[in-house]
């Protein structure tokens, strides 16, 4: 979740509430092989009013007992990083590496 306000004018101000939710299913394929299906929502409510949803899916392997590393690719057009203003062309492939303690 996270609050914001945007500058549309000079003066003018607009509140706006953005909220992302992502499901995601882990299928452990074999000891050191998983593929994971993820599907994503963000829902923008007061001035913008907007939903978006998409999905994303990944294939990752575990490399050291506490280490994983997965490429994929996400289908939809927004950012998962609420730190920053979306730009709605965030999609294509990625690379992630997992630690667990």
């Amino acid at each position: 979740f996270k609050r914001s306000t945007i500058f549309t004018a000079p003066g003018d101000t607009v509140a706006v509430n953005t909220f992302l939710t992502a499901t995601r299913i882990n299928f452990h394929v074999t000891r050191k092989w998983d593929l994971a299906l993820e599907y994503r929502i963000l829902a923008q409510s007061y001035a913008l009013d907007t939903l978006k949803q998409g999905a994303l899916v990944e294939i990752d392997r575990e490399f050291y007992e506490y280490v994983r590393l997965g490429v994929g690719y996400n289908f939809t057009d927004f950012s998962d990083d609420l730190r920053d203003s979306n730009n709605f062309k965030t999609n294509g492939p990625f690379v992630r590496m997992t630690g667990k303690f």
